[in-house]
Formats: structure tokens, C-alpha cells, sequence
């Protein structure tokens, strides 16, 4: 039984020379021409001036993409920047109301006919800075 079986291998393994050996010397050699002479008909189709700006195109586009990806990447940076300074913006006019308050107070215990308040300038907000206003007398 072992002997049948050794010479199915053996028979299988010279079939598969058999089989490399035309490969190599009728299959690939007509494969390799058929495809050089469809190269041929192809370079007479198509125009390589054509290809090359295709190509070029190809690349340009691939440049513009990236740079894409990196725009956008900036753009969400930039967007997580405007939204932390708007968080800090509130907290700074929270912070003046507060001051102001406390202005307020602690002048009007310090001198009971005077008012004190901090406001910003005339057409400014109050990230442009802050005047001192002081009326003694209810003025």
C-alpha cells in the first residue's frame, strides 16, 4: 500500500516538472510576446504626451489632498482656539462685573456719598481696558 502511494508522489512530483519545464519554455515565452505586442497597440493608442499630464494631474492632486488634510487639521485647531478664548472672555467680563461690584461697595463704605465703578471708554469694550468713574454727592 505504501509502495502505491510512493509512486503516486513520485508520478506527481515528475508531472509537476513536466509541467514547470513547458511553462518555462513554450507558455512564458508566448505570454512575454503576446504582451509586448499589446504594449505595442497600446503605445500607438495612447498618447504619452497625454499620460504625462495625466500623471502630472495625478500628482497635483495628491499634493492638493494633503495639503487639504492638513487645512482642515489647522482649521479645527484654530476653532479650538477661538473657543477657548470666547471661554476665557466670559470669564474676564464675569470677573470685572464682580471687581466692579466690590468697587462699588467697599467706596461707597469707605465714603457713604461716594460712587465708584469701573467702565470702559467711550465706544470700547470692556477687553479695551477699564476707567476709574468717581462721583462724590450723587453727581
Amino acid at each position: 500500500m505504501e509502495e502505491i502511494k510512493q509512486e503516486d508522489e513520485e508520478t506527481l512530483q515528475d508531472t509537476r516538472r513536466f509541467v514547470a519545464v513547458i511553462w518555462e519554455r513554450f507558455i512564458k515565452p508566448l505570454r512575454m510576446e503576446e504582451l509586448g505586442q499589446f504594449n505595442l497597440r497600446l503605445e500607438k493608442r495612447v498618447n504619452k504626451k497625454v499620460m504625462a499630464m495625466f500623471k502630472k494631474a495625478e500628482d497635483e492632486y495628491n499634493n492638493l489632498m494633503s495639503e487639504k488634510d492638513i487645512i482642515e487639521n489647522d482649521k479645527s485647531k484654530i476653532k479650538k482656539v477661538i473657543k477657548e478664548l470666547d471661554e476665557k472672555k466670559e470669564t474676564l467680563n464675569l470677573t470685572w462685573v464682580k471687581v466692579n461690584n466690590d468697587f462699588r461697595s467697599i467706596s461707597s463704605t469707605v465714603l457713604p456719598d461716594m460712587m465708584a465703578k469701573l467702565e470702559p471708554p467711550e465706544g470700547c469694550s470692556f477687553l479695551d481696558g477699564l476707567e476709574v468713574w468717581v462721583a462724590f454727592g450723587g453727581v
